[in-house]
């Protein structure tokens, strides 16, 4: 890869380094062709981060600063991004390990002096990506939600653009369907710097002044790749079955995602708007041009919202008091709330919506998805424990009322009761523990948070 010399080398000489040491670098001689002309030269290696540096030497005689102190060679002659890698064993020669990058990237081949110094540089090379620590945070944070029950990291930063980010949900947390909900779309979004179409993101904030003085992160879209005019299919929810603070501020900047693996992206511009601003907007529409972070033209973003209450009231312009019981109702884009219908049988409800485009540039296709946790799932086992316990309850009396038996036979109904008795243990057990359960209000929207 290219690389600043300079710059590389003042960033791996502040600070501690995490490994260093002598390793053999399989290396072929310019101007041969064969393959067992290739020879094993010593390197000395330094690992920064994920950034292998590797030296012709450790010592350099001419800049040396005394004939007793060492010198390191101030530029390397080479570095390893050590990301999208393998670490894998060679069985060329003794103690020896390959980095297999993905795609037609070439492969280096490294040895040590003996294999305790093998194993130590794997591992340590192994935990030096990005991805690696990507998992090991994950990792933490499933360990730190199962035992405390919630996301330790509550406002993950937007440039987290893996998959774990991708599917969490604004209204994940909530059984509620939301007030109000929102489609996205832009046009004319500028290429990037390659000339190339964008591969759109957009990030939603909130902020409702004067109670919170920080953008809060609500939720996001998906990743549409390689268009200028993308028509995101994932809606945006707001407010719950109390209803929605029309003063509520939103904030939609959009991200260009450069290498969703990595989240590396850089932002394209932003808008921010009221709810009621969407309220009160011509058939509850919005198009607003992009404030990009320089003053050129960034696009534009579309907004259209519908509301899911049929109960709550629509202000007619922005004339009208948000504030006031006494809001005056306009013809808007409204859907029953096919939720009420589940409750009956279900709980923990959750609700996302989808929109797709149709042959009628004027009509919206949306899709509806519900996912919840059935009551039955837990009241019919439970009823059929509750029997079970009585039944060797019964047992037990029975054959407690037997009357005088033989000795051998006392021995017997002793070891009968002990077996009726245990098994109500058992049972008592998991019916308490299942009833607690359900008192903690778990439910399935516990279980796809991210």
């Amino acid at each position: 890869m290219r690389f600043n010399s300079k710059e590389l080398t003042h960033i791996v000489e502040q600070g501690v380094v995490d490994k260093e040491g002598i390793l053999s670098m399989k290396y072929k001689p310019e101007g041969r062709i064969f393959k067992k002309e290739e020879t094993y030269i010593t390197r000395h290696c330094k690992l920064k981060g994920n950034l292998l540096f590797y030296y012709k030497n450790k010592e350099s005689k001419n800049n040396r600063k005394s004939s007793s102190a060492p010198y390191l060679r101030t530029e390397p002659l080479g570095v390893l991004v050590l990301e999208r890698c393998t670490i894998e064993l060679d069985d060329e020669i003794d103690n020896a390990f390959i980095i297999v990058f993905e795609g037609d990237e070439p492969t280096y081949h490294f040895a040590t002096r003996t294999e305790t110094e093998r194993d130590e540089w794997i591992q340590a090379l192994h935990l030096s990506s990005y991805e690696c620590l990507k998992m090991q945070l994950q990792s933490l944070r499933e360990q730190i939600q199962a035992k405390t029950g919630r996301d330790p990291v509550s406002q993950p930063p937007p440039t987290e653009t893996g998959m774990a980010f991708e599917t969490q949900s604004g209204n994940a947390n909530t059984n509620d369907e939301p007030a109000m909900e929102i489609c996205l779309a832009c046009e004319d979004l500028p290429n990037d710097s390659s000339a190339n179409p964008p591969n759109p993101f957009i990030v939603i904030y909130t902020i409702n002044p004067p109670q919170q003085q920080t953008w809060v992160q609500h939720s996001h879209t998906e990743v549409v790749e390689k268009t200028n005019s993308p028509q995101f299919l994932k809606t945006i929810g707001f407010g719950d079955s109390t209803g929605i603070d029309t003063n509520t501020r939103i904030k939609l900047t959009v991200y260009h995602v450069k290498e969703r693996m990595t989240g590396t992206m850089s932002q394209m511009g932003q808008v921010i708007f009221t709810v009621q601003d969407v309220l009160t907007s011509h058939q509850m529409e919005l198009a607003l041009p992009l404030q990009g972070p320089d003053p050129v033209d960034c696009g534009t973003v579309k907004v259209m919202a519908w509301v899911n209450d049929t109960n709550i009231s629509v202000p007619n312009g922005p004339a009208d008091d948000c504030k006031n019981d006494k809001l005056k109702k306009s013809p808007c884009r409204r859907r029953s709330k096919r939720v009420d219908t589940l409750r009956p049988l279900y709980r923990g409800i959750i609700t996302r919506t989808f929109r797709f485009d149709t042959s009628d540039g004027r009509v919206k296709l949306l899709v509806h998805e519900y996912m919840a946790e059935a009551k039955l799932a837990f009241d019919i086992p439970l009823q059929l424990i509750k029997l079970w316990i009585d039944e060797e309850k019964s047992m037990i009396d029975q054959i407690k009322n037997l009357g005088q038996l033989w000795s051998w036979y006392e021995k017997e109904q002793v070891t009968a009761i002990d077996l009726c008795a245990t098994i109500v243990t058992e049972y008592t057990k998991t019916y308490n523990y299942m009833t607690s359960y359900l008192d903690t209000g778990h439910d399935i929207g516990n279980s796809i948070q991210s």
